[in-house]
């Protein structure tokens, strides 16, 4: 019947079969060949909702094939789904990529075929796609790969993919832009605060406020992550920068940092103390909010 499956009630027999193969549990291990192979006969569909559906299905059934110590036909599913990347319709390949991280979450970065190194290349082009289901899924699987797997592609890669992750800055949905900035904590933690920090202080030049307001936020979450006394110094310099948006920016950064890094603030008080005299005796009218955050910032 799920091969049979194209019309409307498809995503109804889609959940259904996900939910009785993750009941079978590791009673499902007699049957994960066959059903690995419909899988991928529905993935060279000309269909690409019947395309979707089976990258849908190995999101789901991911977990039990672990379970079922199928990890050899995990890697499998892997290199398969690797080599429809290119898919030019883009819920398929929000379905692909969801997929990916399945299988990704569930075998681990050393046994992940293709190996990491190969595949995150591979995804950094991807990040370009504004559609927001593509992005979401990407930037999930980007950043487990940050959080987790880091070592294994060199630092000039990770930088390609923060210039990228600017852009998703912009994106609509609130949980992409939550997951790029924690992103750039996970790539900070890996190749070192400096560059991922130089990339970040010159997108507080931009004109678009969300896209700032949202650097503030990856700034004080790297400093979070790689320590504040790793990105203050640079702070404080980017400060004296004469440009009110670059201005405002840092005392955002600073309010956010301080409030994530809670008791550790007061080690570092007195260094900025003369950057806050300066942001309260300004007369910008502009300005008024911003020191008020930086002000509250402190209280925490």
């Amino acid at each position: 019947m799920c091969q049979e499956q194209v019309g409307d009630d498809a995503n109804v027999m889609l959940n259904g079969f996900g939910t009785v193969v993750n009941s079978l549990g590791k009673r499902a291990k007699p049957y994960l060949p066959q059903i690995c192979g419909t899988i991928k006969w529905r993935l060279n569909n000309k269909a690409a909702k019947i395309r979707q559906q089976a990258a849908d299905l190995i999101a789901r059934i991911a977990p039990v094939m672990k379970a079922c110590d199928e990890e050899q036909l995990l890697g499998h599913l892997g290199v398969v789904l690797y080599e429809y990347l290119g898919e030019e319709y883009p819920e398929v390949l929000g379905s692909i990529l969801g997929a990916l991280k399945s299988i990704v979450n569930v075998i681990g970065m050393t046994k992940m075929t293709p190996p990491i190194k190969e595949l995150l290349p591979r995804l950094t082009p991807v990040l370009k796609n504004r559609h927001e289901k593509v992005q979401e899924n990407c930037i999930d699987l980007v950043g487990r790969i940050a959080d987790r797997g880091a070592s294994y592609v060199p630092a000039r890669e990770w930088m390609r993919i923060c210039f990228e992750l600017l852009e998703m800055l912009k994106a609509h949905k609130k949980g992409i832009r939550r997951a790029t900035v924690n992103t750039f904590g996970y790539i900070a933690k890996a190749i070192g605060p400096q560059d991922v920090l130089v990339t970040l202080l010159n997108n507080l030049k931009v004109q678009e406020r969300q896209n700032r307001v949202c650097t503030t936020v990856a700034i004080a979450i790297v400093a979070e992550t790689c320590a504040p006394f790793t990105v203050l110094p640079a702070l404080m310099n980017e400060y004296r920068t004469p440009e009110l948006n670059v201005q405002n920016g840092v005392l955002k950064a600073l309010s956010f940092m301080f409030e994530y890094i809670g008791e550790m603030a007061k080690d570092y008080i007195y260094a900025v103390s003369p950057l806050l005299e300066d942001a309260l005796m300004d007369r910008d009218l502009d300005a008024l909010m911003d020191r008020d955050l930086v002000c509250g910032g402190f209280c925490f």
